[in-house]
């Protein structure tokens, strides 16, 4: 018998309904696959009236349509993860996601998907990424309302479960990466420490995420996951920059912690 799913925390868009969004991923899909007619011989434009266009007809792209079915599952993790990473990013509405794994998780038709979020206005991708190293940031429409609710859903925790196995292998590579900047001893002697970090007044911190005047929602946000970093006891080694500055939970806590 499989695990029975766990209730969550579970974000979405107040006004665009996921359907709305197929609609038009299944529309782009029947564009691209109609046959495009495109100028062959740009490169020999004149200032004169003596050019004469070649208009060839290209193949469309022929792709399959996706079972609606499948495509509304994948919507509703991409979009509940985007929005769920945004609103723990304290720096600004974006995250980013790493290519691999979302193709991993999602399969190819994810590049169709942030396609067809970015026509509709609800992420812009942006064009600059170095391979291997940085992702591309995707940033969320700020001006979009969401929604949360504590629910069951079985394919977002299969989703999930599925991309948490692929950001535990790429984790791995990552440690690899670290121990050669840092050497081994440094590394496991800095863990060992990190990992003696406890959070001793949870209570008051609490209190005050509560009571304090934040100067926006997303700092209070911010505040909160910090403190849920803690209770996870997620401690580990986030990177090392060229200086041997090394980046943890540490460096991401406000000065309270």
């Amino acid at each position: 018998m499989g695990k029975l799913p766990m209730k969550q925390l579970i974000y979405t868009f107040k006004d665009i309904s996921i359907d709305v969004i197929i609609e038009k991923h299944i529309e782009l899909l029947k564009n691209q696959n109609q046959p495009q007619r495109t100028i062959t011989n740009f490169d020999k434009v004149t200032c004169d009236s003596s050019f004469v266009a070649k208009i060839e007809t290209v193949e469309g792209a022929n792709k399959s349509l996706p079972r609606k079915q499948i495509l509304y599952k994948k919507y509703a993790f991409l979009i509940h993860r985007l929005i769920q990473r945004c609103k723990s990013n304290r720096e600004g509405n974006f995250t980013r996601f790493n290519s691999q794994i979302l193709q991993t998780v999602l399969g190819h038709v994810y590049i169709d998907m942030l396609k067809t979020l970015e026509t509709l206005d609800i992420i812009k991708v942006s064009s600059s990424y170095i391979p291997s190293i940085q992702a591309r940031l995707i940033e969320l429409n700020p001006n979009l309302p969401t929604v949360s609710e504590m629910k069951y859903s079985s394919y977002i925790e299969e989703y999930s479960d599925k991309m948490q196995q692929e950001l535990k292998k790429y984790e791995q590579i990552q440690i690899q990466k670290i121990k050669s900047e840092m050497g081994d001893s440094l590394y496991d002697n800095f863990t060992k420490s990190l990992r003696l970090l406890k959070l001793t007044h949870r209570e008051e911190a609490e209190d005050y995420r509560d009571r304090h005047h934040f100067i926006s929602l997303k700092s209070k946000e911010y505040f909160t996951y910090i403190l849920n970093e803690y209770n996870r006891g997620n401690f580990n080694i986030l990177s090392v920059d060229s200086n041997l500055r090394i980046y943890s939970i540490l460096t991401q806590s406000t000065r309270i912690f």
